[in-house]
């Protein structure tokens, strides 16, 4: 991928990235109620910046990452429950070239639990601990429009959900499935972009947060004179609040987190056509930690697109109106958001044989 951020008119520079991910997972039987797994990932990004006439604007950092993890399912049919239990491990390597170099690394184990309380009800729970390093973007600022911060940390925390998830046996109007969660997270020097005093973006540490939400998710599938209709949304309404000692900062929600999320898709599929309608909706948030700032007003987004295929050579044709009532609603940096836009996309993928949902008409 190379970017020549000259021809936006407001950069005299060319950054050139070059990303390369190896992964391999595997899973084996242990017995007739085990299920053992594993998994490892290697990644690797290089990234190089020009800019003639200005030697401070050049650089040059790479960073690479390796991750292995092993996990057991663990079936209990007398109650019955299955137990989830995973080890991951990662090392991360960052070399910012004139800014250093340093390894870091995290161990973090995870346990769930999924019991089938009644016919069709599930009563469910997920317990971890995480590792989040700083993104390439936030550490070293590639696209131009956002200033580098080699002194990010990784942002590592406890996170834990629990809920219910009911699929009624009797589906007299199509297959529904409904679904509720309450989850949290405690984190330690958490990562959030905020403008600086020169309007320039920027990823900073924030310290300590605590994040509580509840989420709502809703999946239906049409059957009979409905088959190939199908509705699927979720809504989440969370608080994100800063924890830090620092002075004015305390209490304050973070910037970038909307307090409340919406999502829906309603489609309708007929042989290789697949119609779809998408609605997503952000609603009013901070852009600064100290909470000053005018906050972002509510953005709502609507959808809507035609896929054709795969045919059975393996084209695809899609067609898409994204921002149908062009709401102009700028980003948390400032940035205009695009306003409405069409677009056609020719892809083809080598046929497989599997292209065809089988409970299409």
């Amino acid at each position: 991928e190379e970017r020549r951020l000259s021809d936006y008119g407001a950069f005299d520079n060319t950054g050139t990235t070059m990303v390369s991910t190896s992964a391999a997972r595997w899973g084996l039987p242990l017995g007739s109620s085990h299920w053992l797994s594993g998994s490892g990932e290697f990644s690797w990004e290089d990234f190089q910046q020009q800019s003639p006439g200005n030697l401070l604007a050049r650089q040059s950092a790479s960073r690479s990452s390796t991750a292995v993890a092993m996990g057991d399912d663990w079936a209990v049919p007398r109650i019955p429950a299955t137990l989830t239990l995973q080890l991951r491990h990662q090392e991360l390597w960052n070399d910012g070239g004139s800014a250093g170099s340093d390894r870091t690394s995290s161990t973090d184990p995870r346990g769930g639990l999924r019991w089938e309380a009644l016919p069709g009800l599930a009563v469910k729970g997920n317990v971890s601990t995480y590792f989040r390093p700083p993104a390439f973007d936030e550490l070293f600022g590639r696209d131009g429009f956002t200033t580098g911060n080699p002194d990010l940390v990784p942002e590592q925390g406890l996170a834990w959900d629990a809920g219910l998830e009911w699929k009624p046996r009797a589906q007299r109007f199509g297959q529904l499935g409904l679904s509720w969660a309450w989850y949290g997270s405690n984190l330690d020097n958490g990562i959030v972009v905020v403008l600086t005093f020169d309007r320039t973006a920027k990823a900073v540490n924030s310290g300590k947060a605590t994040i509580r939400g509840h989420e709502l998710r809703a999946e239906w599938k049409g059957t009979g004179m409905l088959r190939g209709v199908a509705w699927s949304a979720n809504a989440t309404v969370q608080r994100a609040i800063n924890r830090s000692d620092a002075p004015g900062l305390n209490g304050k929600d973070l910037p970038g987190l909307p307090p409340v999320e919406a999502y829906s898709r309603l489609s309708w599929r007929r042989g290789p056509f697949v119609l779809a309608w998408e609605v997503n909706v952000a609603g009013r948030h901070e852009v600064d930690s100290e909470n000053l700032a005018p906050s972002l007003p509510t953005r709502t987004v609507h959808d809507l697109s035609l896929q054709v295929g795969p045919s059975t050579r393996g084209f695809a044709l899609s067609l898409e109106a994204q921002n149908l009532g062009n709401s102009l609603v700028p980003d948390e940096i400032g940035f205009p958001l695009p306003g409405r836009a069409y677009n056609a996309t020719l892809s083809w993928s080598p046929p497989t044989g599997d292209d065809e949902d089988p409970d299409a008409p």
